[in-house]
Protein backbone atom coordinates (compact mmCIF):
# COMPACT_ATOMS: atom_id res chain seq x y z
CA UNK A 1 0.00 0.00 0.00
CA UNK A 2 1.27 3.48 -0.88
CA UNK A 3 2.21 6.00 1.79
CA UNK A 4 -0.52 8.51 0.92
CA UNK A 5 -3.20 5.82 0.71
CA UNK A 6 -2.06 4.50 4.07
CA UNK A 7 -2.34 7.98 5.55
CA UNK A 8 -5.80 8.39 4.02
CA UNK A 9 -7.05 5.13 5.51
CA UNK A 10 -5.60 5.98 8.90
CA UNK A 11 -7.33 9.34 8.84
CA UNK A 12 -10.73 8.46 7.41
CA UNK A 13 -11.44 4.85 8.35
CA UNK A 14 -11.97 5.53 12.03
CA UNK A 15 -15.21 4.48 13.77
CA UNK A 16 -17.67 7.35 14.25
CA UNK A 17 -20.52 6.83 16.69
CA UNK A 18 -21.68 10.32 17.60
CA UNK A 19 -21.15 14.07 17.63
CA UNK A 20 -18.43 13.73 20.26
CA UNK A 21 -16.26 12.01 17.63
CA UNK A 22 -15.95 15.30 15.70
CA UNK A 23 -12.26 15.81 16.46
CA UNK A 24 -10.35 17.29 13.50
CA UNK A 25 -6.94 15.86 12.62
CA UNK A 26 -6.31 17.83 9.44
CA UNK A 27 -7.06 21.20 7.85
CA UNK A 28 -7.28 21.88 4.12
CA UNK A 29 -6.76 25.47 2.95
CA UNK A 30 -8.12 26.46 -0.46
CA UNK A 31 -5.67 29.24 -1.35
CA UNK A 32 -7.71 30.06 -4.46
CA UNK A 33 -10.66 28.65 -6.38
CA UNK A 34 -9.25 29.89 -9.70
CA UNK A 35 -7.54 27.43 -12.05
CA UNK A 36 -5.39 27.79 -15.16
CA UNK A 37 -6.52 24.44 -16.60
CA UNK A 38 -9.90 23.19 -17.78
CA UNK A 39 -9.84 19.47 -17.07
CA UNK A 40 -12.78 17.78 -18.74
CA UNK A 41 -13.63 15.62 -15.71
CA UNK A 42 -13.69 18.59 -13.32
CA UNK A 43 -16.48 21.00 -12.40
CA UNK A 44 -14.16 23.99 -11.94
CA UNK A 45 -14.55 25.33 -15.52
CA UNK A 46 -18.33 25.41 -14.99
CA UNK A 47 -18.20 27.04 -11.56
CA UNK A 48 -19.81 30.46 -11.17
CA UNK A 49 -18.06 31.32 -7.93
CA UNK A 50 -16.15 34.59 -8.07
CA UNK A 51 -12.40 33.85 -8.19
CA UNK A 52 -10.82 34.64 -4.84
CA UNK A 53 -7.54 34.33 -2.97
CA UNK A 54 -7.78 33.82 0.76
CA UNK A 55 -6.49 36.82 2.71
CA UNK A 56 -3.09 35.99 4.19
CA UNK A 57 -3.92 37.48 7.60
CA UNK A 58 -7.18 35.55 7.75
CA UNK A 59 -5.35 32.39 6.69
CA UNK A 60 -2.79 32.89 9.47
CA UNK A 61 -5.55 33.43 12.04
CA UNK A 62 -7.35 30.27 10.96
CA UNK A 63 -4.13 28.23 11.02
CA UNK A 64 -3.29 29.42 14.53
CA UNK A 65 -6.81 28.53 15.71
CA UNK A 66 -6.53 25.12 14.05
CA UNK A 67 -3.19 24.44 15.71
CA UNK A 68 -4.70 25.41 19.08
CA UNK A 69 -7.39 22.78 18.42
CA UNK A 70 -4.67 20.12 18.18
CA UNK A 71 -4.47 19.87 14.39
CA UNK A 72 -0.98 19.00 13.17
CA UNK A 73 -1.53 18.42 9.42
CA UNK A 74 -2.32 21.05 6.78
CA UNK A 75 -2.92 20.75 3.05
CA UNK A 76 -2.82 23.57 0.53
CA UNK A 77 -5.27 22.91 -2.29
CA UNK A 78 -8.99 22.91 -2.97
CA UNK A 79 -11.08 23.45 -6.08
CA UNK A 80 -8.44 25.61 -7.82
CA UNK A 81 -4.72 25.72 -8.64
CA UNK A 82 -2.74 26.93 -5.59
CA UNK A 83 0.31 28.05 -7.58
CA UNK A 84 -1.74 30.91 -9.01
CA UNK A 85 -1.21 32.55 -5.61
CA UNK A 86 1.95 34.62 -5.91
CA UNK A 87 3.25 34.34 -2.33
CA UNK A 88 2.47 30.66 -1.86
CA UNK A 89 5.91 29.77 -0.45
CA UNK A 90 5.52 32.43 2.23
CA UNK A 91 2.03 31.18 3.06
CA UNK A 92 3.11 27.56 3.47
CA UNK A 93 6.09 28.65 5.57
CA UNK A 94 3.65 30.41 7.94
CA UNK A 95 2.08 27.05 8.73
CA UNK A 96 5.50 25.51 9.34
CA UNK A 97 6.42 28.36 11.69
CA UNK A 98 3.17 27.91 13.64
CA UNK A 99 4.21 24.31 14.28
CA UNK A 100 2.33 22.09 11.84
CA UNK A 101 4.19 18.80 11.46
CA UNK A 102 2.93 17.56 8.07
CA UNK A 103 2.37 20.03 5.21
CA UNK A 104 1.27 18.97 1.74
CA UNK A 105 0.42 20.48 -1.63
CA UNK A 106 -1.45 19.30 -4.72
CA UNK A 107 -0.79 21.11 -8.01
CA UNK A 108 -1.00 20.57 -11.75
CA UNK A 109 2.66 21.63 -11.88
CA UNK A 110 2.36 23.80 -14.97
CA UNK A 111 3.15 27.16 -13.38
CA UNK A 112 6.33 28.99 -12.33
CA UNK A 113 9.98 28.49 -13.27
CA UNK A 114 12.73 26.30 -11.82
CA UNK A 115 13.95 29.07 -9.50
CA UNK A 116 10.52 29.29 -7.90
CA UNK A 117 10.33 25.54 -7.43
CA UNK A 118 13.77 25.42 -5.88
CA UNK A 119 12.74 28.10 -3.40
CA UNK A 120 9.47 26.29 -2.66
CA UNK A 121 11.14 22.96 -1.93
CA UNK A 122 13.94 24.51 0.13
CA UNK A 123 12.03 27.09 2.15
CA UNK A 124 8.34 26.22 2.47
CA UNK A 125 8.64 23.25 4.80
CA UNK A 126 6.51 20.97 2.61
CA UNK A 127 6.40 17.30 3.59
CA UNK A 128 4.67 16.13 0.41
CA UNK A 129 4.02 17.38 -3.13
CA UNK A 130 1.46 15.68 -5.35
CA UNK A 131 1.32 16.49 -9.06
CA UNK A 132 -2.05 16.05 -10.76
CA UNK A 133 -1.17 14.71 -14.22
CA UNK A 134 -4.11 13.05 -15.92
CA UNK A 135 -2.67 11.87 -19.22
CA UNK A 136 0.44 10.10 -20.46
CA UNK A 137 0.94 11.71 -23.87
CA UNK A 138 1.00 15.29 -25.18
CA UNK A 139 -2.09 14.77 -27.32
CA UNK A 140 -4.13 13.17 -24.56
CA UNK A 141 -2.96 15.75 -22.03
CA UNK A 142 -4.15 18.59 -24.26
CA UNK A 143 -7.53 16.89 -24.61
CA UNK A 144 -7.93 16.26 -20.87
CA UNK A 145 -6.38 19.38 -19.34
CA UNK A 146 -7.28 21.85 -22.08
CA UNK A 147 -3.68 23.11 -22.15
CA UNK A 148 -0.50 22.08 -23.97
CA UNK A 149 1.61 21.80 -20.81
CA UNK A 150 2.61 18.13 -20.88
CA UNK A 151 6.33 18.57 -21.53
CA UNK A 152 6.46 21.34 -18.94
CA UNK A 153 4.96 19.25 -16.14
CA UNK A 154 7.10 16.20 -16.95
CA UNK A 155 10.17 18.42 -16.69
CA UNK A 156 8.83 19.87 -13.45
CA UNK A 157 8.42 16.50 -11.74
CA UNK A 158 11.90 15.40 -12.79
CA UNK A 159 13.42 18.71 -11.68
CA UNK A 160 11.77 18.56 -8.25
CA UNK A 161 12.75 14.91 -7.84
CA UNK A 162 16.42 15.65 -8.55
CA UNK A 163 16.32 18.68 -6.26
CA UNK A 164 14.85 16.70 -3.35
CA UNK A 165 17.63 14.12 -3.69
CA UNK A 166 20.32 16.77 -4.11
CA UNK A 167 19.49 18.82 -1.02
CA UNK A 168 18.31 15.76 0.92
CA UNK A 169 15.05 17.30 2.07
CA UNK A 170 12.39 14.98 3.51
CA UNK A 171 9.64 15.57 0.94
CA UNK A 172 7.42 12.82 -0.48
CA UNK A 173 6.74 13.09 -4.22
CA UNK A 174 3.60 11.65 -5.82
CA UNK A 175 1.61 11.78 -9.05
CA UNK A 176 -2.16 11.38 -9.21
CA UNK A 177 -4.02 10.31 -12.35
CA UNK A 178 -7.79 10.44 -12.90
CA UNK A 179 -8.58 7.80 -15.51
CA UNK A 180 -11.24 8.67 -18.10
CA UNK A 181 -12.16 6.82 -21.29
CA UNK A 182 -9.86 9.19 -23.18
CA UNK A 183 -6.87 8.90 -20.86
CA UNK A 184 -6.85 5.48 -19.21
CA UNK A 185 -4.80 3.81 -21.96
CA UNK A 186 -2.05 6.41 -21.52
CA UNK A 187 -1.50 5.71 -17.82
CA UNK A 188 1.32 3.24 -18.45
CA UNK A 189 3.08 5.79 -20.65
CA UNK A 190 3.05 8.32 -17.82
CA UNK A 191 4.22 5.71 -15.36
CA UNK A 192 7.15 4.79 -17.60
CA UNK A 193 8.14 8.44 -17.95
CA UNK A 194 8.16 9.16 -14.22
CA UNK A 195 8.56 5.86 -12.35
CA UNK A 196 12.20 6.60 -11.51
CA UNK A 197 11.38 10.09 -10.26
CA UNK A 198 8.42 9.77 -7.87
CA UNK A 199 7.70 7.84 -4.71
CA UNK A 200 4.23 6.72 -5.76
CA UNK A 201 1.42 6.92 -8.30
CA UNK A 202 -2.23 7.29 -7.29
CA UNK A 203 -4.80 6.10 -9.84
CA UNK A 204 -8.39 7.31 -9.44
CA UNK A 205 -11.67 6.82 -11.28
CA UNK A 206 -13.99 9.65 -12.27
CA UNK A 207 -16.75 10.79 -9.93
CA UNK A 208 -19.64 13.23 -10.03
CA UNK A 209 -17.84 15.91 -7.97
CA UNK A 210 -20.31 15.53 -5.07
CA UNK A 211 -23.21 16.00 -7.48
CA UNK A 212 -22.05 19.09 -9.32
CA UNK A 213 -21.63 16.91 -12.43
CA UNK A 214 -23.89 14.18 -13.75
CA UNK A 215 -23.37 11.37 -16.24
CA UNK A 216 -23.82 13.49 -19.36
CA UNK A 217 -20.98 15.76 -18.19
CA UNK A 218 -18.48 12.96 -17.68
CA UNK A 219 -15.79 11.77 -20.01
CA UNK A 220 -15.87 8.33 -18.47
CA UNK A 221 -18.09 6.17 -16.32
CA UNK A 222 -18.97 7.77 -13.00
CA UNK A 223 -17.97 5.43 -10.22
CA UNK A 224 -19.42 5.46 -6.74
CA UNK A 225 -16.70 6.07 -4.22
CA UNK A 226 -18.36 3.62 -1.85
CA UNK A 227 -18.14 6.12 0.97
CA UNK A 228 -19.76 5.08 4.18
CA UNK A 229 -22.24 7.02 6.24
CA UNK A 230 -21.46 9.09 8.12
CA UNK A 231 -18.84 10.77 5.94
CA UNK A 232 -15.67 10.94 7.99
CA UNK A 233 -14.57 14.28 6.55
CA UNK A 234 -17.20 16.26 8.46
CA UNK A 235 -15.85 14.72 11.65
CA UNK A 236 -12.09 14.81 11.20
CA UNK A 237 -11.03 17.34 8.55
CA UNK A 238 -11.48 21.11 8.47
CA UNK A 239 -12.04 22.61 5.00
CA UNK A 240 -11.50 26.31 4.40
CA UNK A 241 -12.69 28.01 1.20
CA UNK A 242 -10.83 30.85 -0.50
CA UNK A 243 -13.49 33.23 0.84
CA UNK A 244 -12.59 32.19 4.37
CA UNK A 245 -15.66 30.02 4.93
CA UNK A 246 -15.74 26.78 6.90
CA UNK A 247 -17.11 24.23 4.46
CA UNK A 248 -17.62 20.49 4.82
CA UNK A 249 -15.96 19.14 1.69
CA UNK A 250 -12.88 19.53 -0.51
CA UNK A 251 -15.08 19.38 -3.65
CA UNK A 252 -17.62 22.01 -2.61
CA UNK A 253 -17.23 24.08 -5.77
CA UNK A 254 -20.27 26.30 -5.11
CA UNK A 255 -20.14 26.47 -1.28
CA UNK A 256 -23.35 24.50 -0.76
CA UNK A 257 -21.70 23.04 2.35
CA UNK A 258 -20.29 26.34 3.64
CA UNK A 259 -21.48 26.85 7.20
CA UNK A 260 -19.70 29.84 8.76
CA UNK A 261 -17.71 32.90 7.71
CA UNK A 262 -14.48 32.70 9.71
CA UNK A 263 -13.92 36.43 9.40
CA UNK A 264 -16.72 36.68 11.94
CA UNK A 265 -16.22 33.59 14.10
CA UNK A 266 -13.49 31.56 15.77
CA UNK A 267 -12.72 28.25 14.03
CA UNK A 268 -13.39 26.14 17.11
CA UNK A 269 -16.81 27.71 17.62
CA UNK A 270 -17.65 27.25 13.95
CA UNK A 271 -16.48 23.61 13.91
CA UNK A 272 -18.68 22.86 16.92
CA UNK A 273 -21.48 25.17 15.79
CA UNK A 274 -25.13 24.31 15.28
CA UNK A 275 -24.97 24.14 11.48
CA UNK A 276 -22.05 21.69 11.45
CA UNK A 277 -23.52 19.54 14.20
CA UNK A 278 -26.88 19.39 12.41
CA UNK A 279 -25.05 18.19 9.29
CA UNK A 280 -23.28 15.52 11.34
CA UNK A 281 -26.59 14.39 12.86
CA UNK A 282 -28.10 14.01 9.40
CA UNK A 283 -25.18 11.80 8.38
CA UNK A 284 -25.43 9.75 11.56
CA UNK A 285 -29.18 9.31 10.94
CA UNK A 286 -28.60 8.51 7.24
CA UNK A 287 -30.88 11.40 6.29
CA UNK A 288 -29.26 13.21 3.36
CA UNK A 289 -32.43 14.65 1.82
CA UNK A 290 -31.76 17.98 0.05
CA UNK A 291 -28.04 17.72 0.81
CA UNK A 292 -25.45 17.63 -1.96
CA UNK A 293 -23.77 14.91 0.14
CA UNK A 294 -26.35 12.42 -1.16
CA UNK A 295 -24.90 12.66 -4.66
CA UNK A 296 -21.40 11.99 -3.37
CA UNK A 297 -22.26 9.02 -1.19
CA UNK A 298 -24.50 7.28 -3.72
CA UNK A 299 -23.02 8.55 -7.01
CA UNK A 300 -26.36 9.97 -8.16
CA UNK A 301 -27.72 13.38 -9.17
CA UNK A 302 -29.73 14.94 -6.33
CA UNK A 303 -32.65 17.23 -7.12
CA UNK A 304 -33.65 20.24 -5.02
CA UNK A 305 -30.29 20.58 -3.29
CA UNK A 306 -30.29 23.19 -0.52
CA UNK A 307 -27.23 25.04 0.86
CA UNK A 308 -26.33 25.01 4.53
CA UNK A 309 -26.25 28.83 4.53
CA UNK A 310 -27.96 30.78 1.75
CA UNK A 311 -25.72 33.80 2.36
CA UNK A 312 -22.54 31.89 1.54
CA UNK A 313 -23.29 29.73 -1.52
CA UNK A 314 -23.35 30.32 -5.27
CA UNK A 315 -26.22 28.55 -7.10
CA UNK A 316 -25.32 25.63 -9.35
CA UNK A 317 -25.43 26.79 -13.00
CA UNK A 318 -28.39 25.45 -14.94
Amino acid sequence: MSLLEERRIKQYDQPIKGIDDAIPKNILIELTNACNHKCNFCFNPKSLRKPAVIDINLMSKILEEAFDMGIKEVGFYGTGEPLLVQNITERIAIAKKIGFEYLYLTTNGSLRDDDFWEDLVKNSGLSSIKFSINAGTKETYRKIHGKDDFDKVIHRVRFVSKLIKKIKVNCHLAVSFVATKDSEKSYNSLSNLLKDHVDEFLLYGTNNQIGYLDNKDKKGKIVSRNYKLPCSMIFNRVHISSEGYLTACCEDYQNYLASYDLKKLNLSKAWNGKIMNNLRKKHLNKDLKNLICESCIFGTKTDDVQPLDKKLFTPIPK
